[in-house]
């Protein structure tokens, strides 16, 4: 389902929920995001090591939280959803691959030892793969 003025496309009915946001933190409309040992809802970094990637930011606005306490706003975010990414090099082959989150929103990578986005569905034959978020391993 094309969201106007979400970057990433999203298929199927995809649950959206809304969290705390943790302390001292931004998010941005599409970033990958997870909880904290609180569970306030954080943004997952490139180089996260650990934590749960949840789903995908959906705001209007970037949630800047960066001067505030943890649940001083609220981000709305999509649950674990089945969603188009771009991966460099993307091929037939990487299907059933596991990916991982990128500093650039939209996109995943195949290598990395930190917190798994989901698994590969389908290729599109150039370079968008589709990935059930639901499916960590």
């Amino acid at each position: 389902m094309a969201i106007n003025g979400f970057p990433i496309e999203i298929l199927g009915d995809s649950k959206r929920l809304k969290r705390p946001v943790g302390a001292s933190e931004t998010i941005y409309n599409g970033a990958f995001v997870g909880y904290n040992a609180a569970g306030d809802l954080i943004p997952i970094p490139a180089d996260a090591s650990g934590e749960l990637v949840d789903g995908l930011a959906y705001t209007e606005e970037t949630i800047d939280n960066s001067t505030g306490s943890a649940g001083d706003r609220l981000c709305e975010y999509f649950y674990n959803p089945l969603a188009w990414f771009t991966l460099a090099s993307a091929a037939l082959t990487d299907v059933g691959s596991i990916v991982f989150p990128t500093s650039t929103i939209g996109t995943v990578t195949l290598t990395g030892s930190n917190s798994p986005v989901g698994k590969i569905k389908d290729w599109d034959g150039g370079t968008k793969v589709l990935v059930d978020m639901s499916v960590k391993a």
